[in-house]
């Protein structure tokens, strides 16, 4: 009797990324266009993204305020010399206020400023003039005088330091060995103001040299480039790039007319986007996200424009980014939906060599800014401020904002409540204020918030619900809603009637939870759609459920699960395409996926 093998389509390696385009056949095998939370590694596997804590937990605010927390709308890690914890400040702009942010408490170093939500702090540190053995941080937001601050007491304007006049107010400040730029002047007298640089630098004495920024010129001046909107330094020649142009100034030359123009066509639409990598500067523009290595640019984002520009388009504008030095990427955040005023949605480039490529998106949190820190091994981490007045170390935890979320049942709800009578939810420091709550289950389904405060057992939101959830629904607070989704397969034939008989899985063992597997014959929708939950057994073997030799005991290896698909009275299991979907919704629960197989059987053609 000979053997029968059915026909099978494997999965062993996800390559690709995320390529944002509604056609799900208009992709490789392992691209995505339906994928959020998880990430593509360099070994080929799916895993849920890693979390967020939230630093320190104190809430920053407005000096006149009481406890609400205000946009944070700048940040820069001040190490000084010979920098250590004791001496390495978060210097931190929210509301009207500047804080100096560190291990335990936020002192305001500057107060009274204007409480602009969209006035951003730019901070350049040098080593100051006065004390070789001494750093000062000098910082502007645009609106109001140049501040400096050496890490104790108060900061001053950079007038009163140097004893100098002329100072101005800008946009962005600069840094070149001992000259300091200043970018896109505000100037109402002069209408060429915000295309304005003036310069000055340092003499032994600590005032400046000269007493005045005298030194100035104009980048483009009245034409259709519109303002500056931003400057970085690469190969030792500075890059000013105004919204539809790029000029190239060489400082050394010592001459202010050492200005070159690049082009007139690509420039930069969001000025908190442009990051310098080492190797590249790379933005937001008009025409999507660009890398410019001094010579050439680069259009990278053709595969997630439609993300980036599907959103609220007037708030574009405050979009935000920075560069995981780490993971070699360049994230940026911006608004989602077209009536987000709110960076809710980002997504990563991945330089990796072996990786070039976009990864999936990032939903569940809200950015105002993003910056970086050293940790106290001295690895540079992102960091990210959001709506609420908190910072957040990125890329730790299974859960976003705190080490452990919260899953479960509500017991009860208003239109912006949400109380779990069985909980005990954390109360100190601000509790679980800024976190999100996800109702993945149940009425209201689909609706995520901001929690505004809470106590043990209630939890106050931000904004009120749709529809207000009940008792059969469930809850996730710091939750992170990840799905991975894969084309629709033909299997080498798009119009052969098929019959999906089995699906075999390949996840690692990571605990007593659960993976969802969704399989989707001819394009169904998601809620026709069949699903299976898939346990992630946390040691050992299970019998009907392992598959013997995949499982070691006291350990976690990968575990191979067949799934025999059935039919339903939603989707039967005959067709011509099949596409599959795993998720995980809920805190605390990672999951990985290694591979997959489908068995079928061809029937013929329709």
């Amino acid at each position: 009797m000979a053997l029968y093998f059915p026909n099978s389509v494997s999965v062993d390696r996800f390559v690709g990324g995320y390529k944002g385009v509604s056609d799900y056949t208009d992709l490789s095998d392992t691209e995505t266009a339906d994928a959020q939370n998880v990430v593509y590694g360099p070994n080929g596997d799916i895993d849920k993204r890693l979390g967020s804590q939230r630093l320190y937990r104190y809430v920053l605010t407005n000096s006149s305020a009481t406890a609400t927390g205000v946009p944070i709308t700048g940040h820069y890690y001040f190490t000084k010399l010979g920098g250590s914890a004791t001496n390495s400040y978060h210097i931190v702009q929210a509301g009207e206020s500047i804080y100096s942010y560190n291990s335990s408490t936020a002192v305001a170093i500057r107060t009274g400023l204007s409480a602009v939500s969209q006035s951003y702090l730019d901070v350049i540190q040098i080593q100051d003039p006065r004390t070789p053995s001494d750093d000062i941080a000098i910082m502007t937001n645009g609106i109001d005088p140049i501040q400096v601050w050496n890490g104790t007491g108060t900061s001053i304007n950079l007038s009163s330091f140097t004893s100098a006049t002329q100072v101005p107010v800008c946009k962005f400040i600069l840094n070149h060995k001992d000259t300091i730029y200043a970018i896109g002047v505000v100037d109402n007298a002069d209408v060429d103001a915000l295309v304005k640089v003036t310069r000055s630098s340092f003499g032994s004495d600590g005032a400046a040299n000269p007493h005045r920024f005298l030194e100035s010129f104009y980048v483009g001046g009245s034409n259709k480039q519109g303002n500056i909107q931003g400057a970085s330094i690469l190969n030792d020649q500075i890059y000013f790039f105004t919204r539809k142009g790029a000029w190239k100034f060489n400082p050394s030359s010592g001459s202010v007319g050492d200005l070159q123009e690049l082009q007139g066509s690509i420039g930069v639409y969001a000025p908190r986007t442009l990051v310098n990598t080492g190797n590249f500067i790379v933005f937001l523009s008009e025409q999507g996200v660009q890398a410019f290595d001094g010579s050439t640019f680069a259009h990278l984002s053709e595969k997630v424009d439609d993300d980036i520009f599907g959103g609220n388009i007037t708030y574009l504008k405050f979009a935000c980014a920075t560069f995981d030095k780490i993971n070699n990427q360049y994230i940026i955040s911006f608004p989602s939906l077209g009536t987000s005023t709110r960076n809710d949605k980002s997504i990563a480039f991945d330089f990796r060599p072996t990786m070039k490529i976009w990864q999936p998106p990032v939903t569940g949190r809200q950015v105002s800014c993003f910056s970086t820190f050293d940790d106290s091994s001295g690895f540079t981490r992102v960091i990210y401020g959001d709506y609420k007045g908190f910072l957040y170390q990125d890329n730790v935890n299974n859960s976003d904002g705190r080490g452990t979320g919260y899953n479960g049942t509500v017991s009860a709800a208003t239109i912006n409540t949400v109380t779990d009578s069985g909980q005990d939810f954390d109360i100190s420091q601000n509790g679980l204020a800024g976190l999100s709550l996800l109702i993945y289950q149940g009425t209201g389904i689909d609706q995520t918030r901001i929690i505004e405060s809470n106590t043990s057992s209630v939890i106050t939101l931000e904004s009120n619900f749709d529809v207000p959830p009940d008792t059969t629904s469930r809850y996730s607070i710091a939750g992170i809603d990840a799905h991975w989704r894969s084309k629709d397969f033909n299997f080498g034939s798009h119009d052969l009637l098929k019959l999906f008989r089995h699906i075999r899985l390949r996840v690692k063992e990571f605990g007593n939870f659960s993976l969802t597997l969704h399989y989707i014959v001819d394009f169904k929708d998601l809620a026709q759609a069949t699903s299976r939950d898939v346990t992630l057994l946390e040691d050992g073997m299970a019998w009907g459920i392992g598959v013997w030799g995949s499982s070691r005991w006291g350990g976690r290896e990968t575990i191979r699960r067949k799934i025999s698909l059935r039919n339903t009275t939603a989707q039967r299991l005959n067709g011509t395409h099949l596409a599959v979907r795993f998720s995980n919704r809920r805190a605390n629960e990672p999951f990985r996926v290694s591979g997959f197989d489908v068995e079928l059987k061809e029937i013929g053609k329709r």
